[in-house]
């Protein structure tokens, strides 16, 4: 047995979402009255439904033009407004001496901050760290950040090598010793 009051309250629209980007790239709205889920629509693509009221930045270079649908069991609203940003790659080195730790993207005018972590053999190595071929240095904190960010980036390291030590090989009587010094 359905009552009339909740048939009526079944068939009514959700409002539509109204979107909001943050400083990290991702999109938030409020939560609609008389909507269930949300419809995340990228690029004028639906790509799926969700009960969440945000949607994370997306890790492939590009640009993102995203609106959000609310919607019940029987309705579902218009589109949002459509929020819009765009992502530059970032490619780092891939080394066995040190791994750069960062996000595989950025925003466009965004600053990047990554860090550079040494392997324990290379503690006398002095590292040069360069973005698009201009020289960063870290901060006191060890990070290092490529300001206002309008194209692609390249991230490379010099001057990793593991640690040497001289070997002095003595001479004596009754042995030989061989090897590099």
């Amino acid at each position: 047995f359905v009552n009339r009051e909740s048939r009526e309250q079944a068939a009514v629209a959700p409002e539509a979402p109204v979107t909001r980007l943050a400083e990290d790239l991702s999109v938030h709205w409020d939560q609609v009255e008389n909507a269930e889920s949300y419809i995340i629509n990228v690029n004028g693509n639906d790509l799926y439904s969700t009960e969440n009221t945000s949607f994370s930045v997306l890790s492939v270079p590009g640009t993102y033009k995203i609106r959000v649908q609310a919607l019940n069991k029987t309705e579902k609203s218009d589109y949002s407004n459509e929020v819009s940003y765009q992502t530059l790659g970032v490619t780092v080195p891939q080394d066995d001496l040190y791994t750069v730790l960062g996000d595989p993207v950025v925003g466009y005018g965004m600053d990047y901050t990554f860090t550079l972590e040494i392997a324990e053999g290379c503690t006398q190595c002095e590292p040069v760290v360069e973005v698009n071929g201009q020289v960063v240095t870290p901060d006191a904190g060890g990070n290092y950040t490529a300001a206002d960010v309008t194209e692609n980036l390249t991230v490379t390291v010099k001057g990793v090598e593991l640690n040497s030590y001289p070997v002095s090989l003595p001479a004596g009587t009754g042995y030989t010793l061989s090897g590099e010094p």
